[in-house]
């Protein structure tokens, strides 16, 4: 009989599989229809999704501090809570501190492609960087640390893995936080729909076996998050930059320099931790035959 983390851990392989179908066919769609038909299915409405699918911009008066305030809108929450459970995944605060500095400048190079993504300096900095995604960090590891240390839960164990796994997991998590932004963009899906965190949990869920499994035994949820990973960046790339809602000559150079870059970190770091894990399978397999002709 399964135990409850492998039922979790069956019903997030089984969630990310159907999901991945709903993307391979959101991808087989035309570009003109896919929004509209997204929209009905969600039931957020058959009408033009241009009339009522507005980004909130952040930058609109940056001239003095007085706003800060206006700003601690739900998006503060949710940036909490989102690095809480990051944190709390990964178990690791500077690799975790490095998924909130690099989708900070992951924002700024973007921006011009996003509305929301625009944002005043002490915006992007304070609220961000050094209030509520540092608390959020803390909190996870803290919590984690607890759990590991004084319940004696084993599972909580600190990520292990060389610097290839380390890199495979920063990347791989920003690209999937900038996934969600390029999914609502594309789909048309305002940013209070169910949906939206529905997503992030079921990314978080893969995040945390991903972790869980380790270098030493890729498995599963790898396979199942890089093929989640490259057909979310198809549909952005074929109903965002192919279908004209996105304008790429509008990017900075630096900014195309440093997405392309962390693209190429990507997959380098995917492809390192594969073959290091077939490998080590393999060696573990061979000693495993070599003990059992001793016997």
């Amino acid at each position: 009989m399964m135990g409850s983390t492998e039922k979790l851990a069956l019903f997030t392989k089984t969630s990310l599989a159907i999901y991945n179908v709903i993307l391979l066919l959101i991808l087989t769609r035309g570009s003109k229809d896919v929004a509209i038909e997204t929209r009905i299915v969600l039931g957020i409405g058959s009408g033009d999704p241009n009339l009522d699918f507005k980004e909130i911009s952040y930058a609109e008066d940056c001239s003095s501090m007085s706003n800060l305030g206006s700003m601690l809108d739900r998006f503060f929450i949710v940036h909490l809570l989102g690095f809480f459970v990051m944190s709390f995944c990964i178990r690791n605060a500077i690799l975790t501190w490095m998924v909130s500095v690099g989708f900070e400048l992951m924002e700024q190079s973007l921006k011009n492609l996003f509305p929301n993504f625009n944002e005043c300096w002490y915006d992007s900095l304070i609220l961000d960087v050094l209030v509520c995604n540092n608390v959020g960090i803390v909190l996870g590891i803290l919590v984690s640390t607890y759990l590991l240390e004084s319940r004696g839960w084993s599972w909580l164990k600190p990520l292990e893995g060389g610097r290839w796994m380390h890199t495979c997991v920063v990347t791989s998590t920003m690209f999937s936080i900038l996934n969600a932004f390029v999914l609502k963009a594309v789909l048309f899906i305002p940013a209070e729909h169910p949906i939206n965190p529905i997503r992030t949990m079921l990314m978080g869920l893969q995040l945390y076996y991903f972790v869980l499994e380790g270098a030493e035994k890729i498995g599963s949820m790898f396979k199942f998050g890089c093929v989640t990973l490259v057909l979310e960046l198809a549909v952005g790339y074929r109903h965002g930059v192919i279908g004209g809602l996105f304008d790429l000559d509008v990017l900075p150079m630096g900014g195309k320099v440093y997405i392309s870059s962390l693209l190429f970190a990507l997959v380098a770091s995917a492809v390192k931790v594969a073959n290091y894990s077939r490998r080590r399978n393999h060696s573990r397999r061979r000693n495993h035959k070599e003990r059992s002709k001793e016997e």
